[in-house]
């Protein structure tokens, strides 16, 4: 049984009706998520914000990526893990039932 299946850089998508989707990031790009140095695009793929300005693509903070979420009456968690290698990431994940 597949659990998740990649359907764009960094987005995951399960086989669970309550998980909407899932960005995985490292601790330096949530750091930089949170300084808004990175940014999201609209397809939840994590760029560079001022590449994002100068390509004139719309981006949206990761306050406005979890406004979005709330407003949609979803949830937003962070959940740590370290990888078998030792690696730490960090998954954004947007859950809940919105039917």
């Amino acid at each position: 049984m597949v659990m998740h299946k990649k359907i764009r850089n960094n987005v995951f998508e399960t086989n669970s009706s309550s998980v909407h989707n899932m960005v995985i990031v490292t601790d330096d790009e949530l750091e930089k998520l949170d300084s808004e140095e990175l940014v999201f695009d609209k397809e939840d793929n994590v760029i560079n914000k001022e590449e994002a300005i100068k390509s004139g693509k719309p981006y949206f903070t990761i306050e406005q990526w979890t406004d979005n979420i709330y407003n949609r009456n979803l949830s937003y968690d962070v959940e740590e893990y370290t990888c078998k290698c030792g690696e730490h990431i960090n998954m954004l994940i947007e859950h809940g039932y919105n039917g």
